[in-house]
């Protein structure tokens, strides 16, 4: 039976012989003479055309497009062919699986050619021997002559991309190829698509060029059908018929058997699979881990290699095979046997897929592990790495290492010796070692993540650092496989499993001061055996700038230090190590410091039942911190829990009462500032509070004293020392500088029981009882009352352990005059406490003011309140909370002056009620008779005076001294200011003169100006006038320029410009008959208008006059300007000027010193103080109202000044 077979590119004629065993062509060698061959031939035409899309590129999708059957597709496959031409296709597979595919088929058949009966006959044969002496198992006896193309496609497809999809793309597109698509046609987003399109072409078609792109396939398929020639001389064999020879001769060889289809069917998978293999591992070989680690893609280079060998090894043994099984001369065992062995070899099926998929996956661990670490430098090779390790500038470099990738493996090697020895031809058995690959190991994920996160974020933090390099490497280190990160320092490897610290916890703040944060490390578990020490920033919450602090050594507390107090800060840290240092912790929450230093260690005076704390101010106060108050804390020192007592205000002292005798106490102080916290305690102290009462002094001080006054009681002037300095001082015992000195001023007009309250006072010092026989008197008389009206009278009582009180007490006792005085008054005493602050050099700081007032006193005097008021603008803003009431003449009520005093804004500190802070005093019973029929009366009041006087001791114990500094900058500009003012007031007095002679001489002037202008403002008067006009005519005349001569007056012949000939005065050749001249009518006008003089009235001036007038206007206008200036201005002279200037900058300093202004320098103030007087009409007050006015000059100077500060 004849068979038929495609020929695949072959160069078939007809009569050829064949040999189906081996699917060969026998050359040469024929049956026929030609000219027998060529006669009787039978041809006739086939024309006919194909096309096909082919989506699959398979071996088996391919011999079905070329019509293979099993027998040829065996011989293809162990390789016992060559195709040609459109054969080619069989052997052109895809290099990769990221490669979409599409191929085009075109055929063309053009006519057929076949051998007749007269040829097979036996009798035509030329050539019988060739039955015995030629291999061949058939001879050609049909032809079908045609054309074949293969149009294949190629799109390589990106990793967002679908195969499907782009081979989607491709099917449609190439499908309208044969319908003849216009290229010109396509739209820009197709010609996009199609421009990625690659083509190759196998075919039967002898072309100029073959095709590369889209473009050229559909030129070259529309030009397809014309490359056959005219006459398809051009076509080739496509297809064969075979018939055999032992049909036509028993000698002739044949073929015996073909093998079983599933031998082909497993050749077939064998090959492809191969195919596959090498596709993958093109894939594997362009991974990007790869293309980084040249030992990697040599591996999968070495791995395809040997594939391709076997692959070839294969073949050949079927090629082997195969002609003697078909030829009989082998079972189908034999290829039974060959597939047997591969089996059984390292190239079986399953052993190549898992390697493949291992090796997919270790590309895919280290291409993970490598995008975690996108801005490190990748060494490919060790020789790299040796240069980066040796460059003279860099210390320290880290690696992360790929230890495992370089190593060798085992089925590699097995696969190679496999091929290099005689095992193929073994029938033992493979056994592919069953190895956990690093990437396998179940700890490397969380170890792997951590390793990438911790590396890339420690060269984060490092990479600007010049001597440092951070590097991929694939250095072989089978003592930690999988990876590790290296760290070499001056090109040798000093650590092989070095770990960089991770980023440390955020910080704790366990300790804080004013100026010292304190936390305590924790580091991360990830690197903390390389951990060398700590570097710590801050920065201030409102700031951007961090200020670092390296800390050298690994110790467990971090204290950072020159913090500012009552600031808040944020606070991060790294770990530092050999090689760098780590990410940054968290920043903290913002802390904020202590608001104040601790105060200072306390000075303790102990009494038996109570002790008196005093304490240095906190050194150091922070920005917006104020020290509300103080916590003072105690204890017994055998007990564990302390107590507390809280000062209520800023004070430097505390009272502590109740206390046991003869007991030692430990005491510490800390600052509290309200909302901004708490400082720290100060140092402790301690005391010990002594066993019994100290001894009174009354009764020594009786004999140090002069009898006045027989009693009972009687009376003693106590005669203390006497100093004279511009001021009385009367000082009582000897200075200790250990104990503390508090100053009081007082403050009070006559009447104010201010002499009783200093006498009562120095009772209670020293310790007079009620039943005492005496009382002492300190204040003193002078024998010049001149003296008494203009010094202030200082005693000074120096601290004894028989006093009732534990300090010293230094009283400030300011003149006392009658209150009828007024202005003058206040003017006494404010000098004279002037003179005293300024010159008393002994006393730099005063602890209370204090104005004594009578208690029941509903209102004050003007003079009280000017008093008052004068003496605060003396002082300080510092010392407002200083500022006390002394009340007089007290009972258990409240004061009515209280509200009196509130009534007039008098400055003083504030007690829990909102009321001035003040003290209730009763003095009458100090020198009252004690005999016993009044003893019950007098013992009330005896015991509430001292009361009074001891709870007033006791709060000026705790009272802040307040610094004279300030109080004397305030006393030196008032003291410029007040002279300054004065001398304006001078100037301006001589300057009022001025003015006054100015305005005279002005209205003097304005006067003469004035009779002037009545002289000569008749200066414009009436008068009659002729005005010339113009009239219209009723009748034009006619006029010659030339000669200046009017022609023809009253013309009535309706000329005009144009046409002058209808005027009588011209002739018919266009000639004025009339003008002299006798001119050419053109040079004529014609006049409608003629000259006429009116009769008029009109206003004439005499300028003379008006001159006059004018001038003594622009006088007057200028003088009552001159006028006003002077009203409103002043003649200011340099000085004037200079001493204003002054003014205002003392007075701008006085404005942010001094606690009040100066009332005397207030209209408003002066005012109502003149009202008030007028009202009461008290005596004297004439004379006060006449001296409040003098004052408000100066008064009326200052606000004039003040009004150009507040336009500064």
């Amino acid at each position: 039976m004849s068979l038929e077979v495609p020929a695949l590119g072959r160069p078939f004629s007809l009569g050829m012989l064949y040999d189906c065993r081996t699917d060969s062509l026998i050359p040469g060698m024929t049956l026929w003479k030609r000219e027998a061959l060529e006669k009787d031939v039978s041809t006739r035409s086939q024309n006919n055309t194909s096309f096909e899309v082919l989506a699959s590129d398979t071996i088996s999708d391919k011999s079905s497009a070329l019509s293979l059957g099993l027998s040829l597709k065996a011989s293809f496959l162990c390789g016992l062919i060559e195709v040609g031409g459109s054969g080619k296709f069989l052997k052109d597979m895809k290099s990769s699986s990221k490669q979409a595919r599409v191929t085009l088929h075109y055929s063309r058949t053009t006519s057929f050619e076949q051998l007749s009966m007269n040829h097979l006959s036996m009798e035509n044969m030329a050539y019988h021997n060739v039955f015995s002496k030629v291999t061949a198992t058939h001879v050609v006896t049909g032809i079908l002559y045609g054309a074949q193309a293969f149009f294949i496609f190629d799109q390589e497809v990106s990793p967002k991309e679908s195969v499907q999809d782009v081979k989607g793309n491709l099917h449609t597109m190439i499908r309208r190829i044969p319908q003849g698509l216009d290229l010109d046609k396509m739209n820009g987003k197709v010609k996009d698509t199609v421009s990625k399109f690659g083509c190759k072409f196998h075919g039967d078609f002898a072309l100029e060029r073959n095709p590369v792109n889209y473009e050229d396939a559909i030129k070259i398929y529309a030009s397809l059908p014309q490359s056959l020639g005219s006459k398809q001389e051009k076509a080739v064999p496509m297809t064969v018929w075979l018939y055999p020879l032992n049909k036509l001769d028993s000698k002739a060889d044949q073929l015996v058997r073909e093998i079983r289809e599933n031998l082909v069917f497993r050749a077939e998978e064998v090959v492809q699979q191969m195919v596959e293999v090498e596709m993958q591992c093109n894939d594997l070989m362009k991974h990007p881990a790869a293309l980084l680690f040249p030992e990697i893609k040599r591996k999968i280079r070495q791995f395809s290699s040997h594939c391709q060998q076997f692959t070839l090894m294969f073949q050949k043994q079927l090629a082997q095979a195969l002609p003697s099984v078909r030829g009989g001369k082998l079972d189908e065992d034999a290829m039974e046997a060959i597939f047997t062995r591969k089996e059984q070899s390292p190239f079986r099926h399953y052993y190549i897929t898992d390697f493949l998929n291992k090796k997919q996956q270790a590309l895919h661990v280290i291409g993970s592990y490598l995008k975690g670490l996108p801005n490190i430098l990748v060494v490919p090779t060790e020789n790299e790495l040796r240069q980066v390790l040796t460059d003279q500038e860099t210390e320290y470099t880290v690696c992360f290492n790929f230890s495992s990738v370089g190593a060798s493996e085992q089925y590699l090697l097995d696969v190679s010796d496999w091929l290099q020895t005689n095992k193929h031809h073994s029938e033992e058995m493979y056994q592919m070692p069953n190895l956990v690959p690093w990437f396998e190991e179940k700890s490397l994920p969380r170890k792997a993540r951590q390793y990438v996160r911790e590396f890339q974020a420690f060269a984060d933090m490092n990479l600007t650092c010049k001597e440092m390099k951070f590097v991929v490497a694939s250095v072989v280190d089978m003592g930690n496989p999988g990876i590790s990160i290296h760290l070499y320092e001056g090109g040798d490897l000093v650590y092989a499993k070095f770990e960089p610290p991770a980023k440390p916890h955020t910080p704790m703040i366990t300790v804080k001061t004013h100026d010292t944060v304190e936390f305590t490390p924790q580091a991360a578990d990830f690197g903390k055996d390389s951990i060398e020490g700590y570097r710590v920033e801050y920065k201030c919450t409102e700031g951007d700038a961090w200020v670092c602090w390296n800390m050298e050594q690994n110790e467990g507390k971090i204290t950072i230090m020159g913090l500012k107090a009552n600031s808040c800060y944020q606070f991060r840290y790294c770990a530092v190590c050999k090689a760098g240092v780590s990410v940054l912790s968290g920043v903290t929450s913002p802390v904020r410091t202590l608001p104040t230093s601790p105060p200072g260690t306390p000075d303790i005076t102990a009494e038996p039942q109570a002790i008196t704390v005093f304490w240095r101010a906190p050194l150091l106060v922070g920005d917006g911190a104020n020290i509300k108050q103080y916590r003072v804390e105690y204890k017994e020192e055998s007990s564990d829990t302390w107590l507390e007592q809280q000062t209520g205000r800023n004070i430097n002292c505390c009272v502590i009462e109740g206390l046991n005798t003869n007991t030692k106490y430990r005491v510490r102080v800390s600052a509290m500032c309200g909302v901004s916290g708490e400082s720290m305690a100060s140092d402790e102290a301690q005391a010990v509070t002594p066993a019994e009462e100290p001894v009174k002094a009354a009764h020594q001080m009786v004999t140090a004293s002069t009898l006045i006054k027989a009693g009972p009681p009687s009376v003693y002037q106590i005669q203390p020392d006497y100093f004279r300095f511009g001021y009385h001082q009367y000082t009582l015992g000897k200075e200790n500088p250990r104990k503390m000195n508090k100053v009081i001023l007082l403050v009070g007009t006559k009447g104010s029981g201010k002499a009783t309250l200093i006498d009562g006072m120095a009772n209670y010092i020293f310790g007079v009882d009620l039943e005492d026989d005496f009382r002492f008197k300190l204040t003193q008389s002078h024998a010049s009352t001149t003296l008494k009206s203009s010094q202030v009278t200082v005693y000074k009582i120096h601290y004894d352990s028989a006093h009732q009180i534990t300090y010293s007490l230094t009283v400030i006792d300011t003149p006392t005059f009658d209150a009828t005085e007024g202005v003058g008054l206040v003017t006494k005493i404010t000098e004279a406490i002037h003179i005293f602050l300024t010159s008393a050099n002994d006393i730099d700081h005063i602890n209370a003011i204090c104005f004594v007032v009578q208690a029941p006193s509903a209102q004050l005097s003007p003079t009280q309140r000017l008093l008052f008021h004068s003496v605060c603008s003396m002082f300080g803003k510092d010392i407002k909370d200083n500022i006390m009431i002394l009340a007089t003449h007290a009972d258990g009520q409240k004061p009515p002056v209280l509200e009196a005093l509130k009534a007039n804004n008098i400055p003083s500190a504030v007690d829990s009620d909102g009321d001035p802070l003040h003290f209730k005093f009763n003095n009458s019973s100090l020198f009252a008779t004690n005999k016993p029929k009044k003893a019950a009366l007098s013992k009330l009041f005896w015991s509430i005076g001292k009361e009074s006087l001891a709870i007033f001791f006791r709060y000026l114990r705790t009272t802040e001294a307040k610094s004279l500094e300030l109080t004397k900058k305030v006393l030196k500009k008032s003291k410029e200011l007040d002279m300054e003012l004065n001398e304006l007031l001078s100037m301006t007095q001589v300057d009022q003169l001025i003015k006054q002679e100015e305005r005279m001489e002005i209205q003097r002037l304005l006067q003469e100006a004035n009779d002037i202008i009545k002289a000569n403002q008749d200066y414009e008067y009436e008068e009659e006038t002729q005005e010339e006009t113009l009239v219209a005519l009723d009748e034009v005349i006619l006029n010659c320029p030339k000669c200046d001569y009017v022609c023809h007056f009253s013309c009535t012949c309706n000329i005009t410009d144009e046409d002058k000939s209808k005027c009588s005065a011209i002739d018919k050749k266009g000639l004025c008959t009339a003008c002299p001249n006798k001119c050419q009518s053109r040079v004529h006008y014609i006049q409608k208008f003629a000259t006429a003089y009116v009769q008029k009235r009109q206003i004439a001036t005499n300028w003379q006059k008006k001159e006059k007038c004018d001038r003594a206007c622009a006088q007057t206008e200028s003088l009552l300007e001159r006028r006003q200036i002077v009203d409103e201005g002043d003649y200011t002279t340099a000085r004037t000027t200079q001493l204003t200037q002054q003014c205002l900058q003392n007075m701008k300093l006085l404005r942010q010193l001094s606690l009040t202004p100066d009332p005397l320098h207030s209209t408003k103030h002066i005012d109502l103080l003149i009202k008030a007087e007028q009202e009461e009409s008290n005596q004297g007050h004439q004379q006060r109202v006449k001296a409040l006015i003098e004052a408000k000059q100066i008064a009326e100077i200052v606000e004039k000044i003040e009004a150009g500060l507040c336009e500064t």
